[in-house]
């Protein structure tokens, strides 16, 4: 899928095999960002030559029942992404939902339940919705501090 989104990217000598051991997952702390339904810890893959930065980003979002809380490392080891992404110097950067009672399957919100109750347009859905701004500050201290993400 990566290679079809980036035909211009090319990999950086290693296989994927091969680059998939080449890089760290580091834990960091969510809840800093202080957004309804997202878990306390988070996840990002740094290929090695990244570590100073100036390497892009993928946002990976797990499924609905996929959190770290429900399979573990699943999703953030298996995927495929960390190989993919080491071979062609791209972190990931892999948040993390948590279940709730108003959200029992750990999803992203794509039906409002992180968003207050009495809005009458509801904005979870657009670049305005509260996980989406946790999603882009995420982003935004990655790419401007990539050493401070633990």
């Amino acid at each position: 899928m990566l290679d079809w989104l980036y035909p211009e990217r090319a990999a950086s000598g290693a296989s994927e095999q091969e680059a998939g051991q080449g890089g760290e997952l580091v834990a960091f702390d969510q809840s800093e960002f202080a957004v309804k339904g997202l878990a306390d810890t988070g996840y990002v893959f740094i290929p090695e030559g990244c570590e100073a930065g100036e390497c892009p980003v993928t946002l990976a979002l797990h499924g609905c029942q996929m959190n770290a809380e429900a399979i573990g490392d699943t999703f953030i080891r298996y995927t495929g992404l960390n190989a993919w992404a080491a071979a062609h110097q791209q972190v990931v950067l892999y948040p993390q939902a948590e279940s709730s009672m108003a959200n029992p399957q750990g999803c992203w919100d794509w039906w409002g339940f992180a968003e207050s109750t009495w809005q009458l347009s509801p904005l979870h859905d657009t670049r305005d919705g509260t996980q989406i701004g946790a999603l882009m500050a995420m982003l935004d201290r990655l790419q401007s501090a990539p050493e401070k993400v633990d």
